[in-house]
């Protein structure tokens, strides 16, 4: 928008024939009507189509391809688009409808869950040194496991003093 404003300022400054200075405005004007009228609308702002638009929108697309079909059997090319399309068609198994939808979760989404956990956890993930490893093992005692012997230990300690 900005440029469009600085080209009329230019214009209207150069010293020229007012004549097609007007002519110049003229078309600015015009040309700044039409970007606003042609910017698109949304998507989520249209209307939802009504169930009565969508079958006329299939219905037209039903009569372009047979009208299609019609136009390539007179040019003697038949087989092979329909063919080729029967293999894209989309399945309608109930399966594959749910997924689309999304009430059911693929291999995909699957694979998709399983990463976002897996990020979430990285922080708490295994760590794998040497010595953690022998820890699990129980080859080497960490501060817990010091701290509960020296517990114990104590615990036997207080016992023969009592005694």
């Amino acid at each position: 928008m900005s440029s469009i404003n600085q080209k009329t300022e230019k214009v209207t400054t150069a010293n020229q024939d007012p004549r097609r200075n007007e002519l110049v405005e003229e078309i600015l004007q015009a040309r700044r009507t039409r970007k606003s009228t042609r910017r698109p609308v949304r998507r989520e702002l249209a209307q939802p189509l009504t169930e009565e638009a969508r079958r006329r929108r299939r219905r037209a697309s039903r009569r372009r391809s047979t009208r299609r079909r019609r136009r390539d059997e007179i040019a003697g090319i038949v087989e092979a688009r329909r063919r080729r399309r029967a293999s894209r068609r989309r399945s309608s198994s109930r399966r594959v409808r749910r997924r689309r939808r999304g009430e059911l979760a693929g291999i995909a989404e699957a694979r998709r869950r399983r990463r976002r956990m897996s990020r979430r956890r990285a922080s708490r993930r295994r760590s794998s040194s040497r010595r953690v490893r022998r820890r699990r093992r129980g080859e080497v005692a960490g501060i817990a496991e010091a701290r509960r012997r020296r517990r114990a230990s104590r615990r036997r300690s207080s016992r023969r003093r009592r005694r």
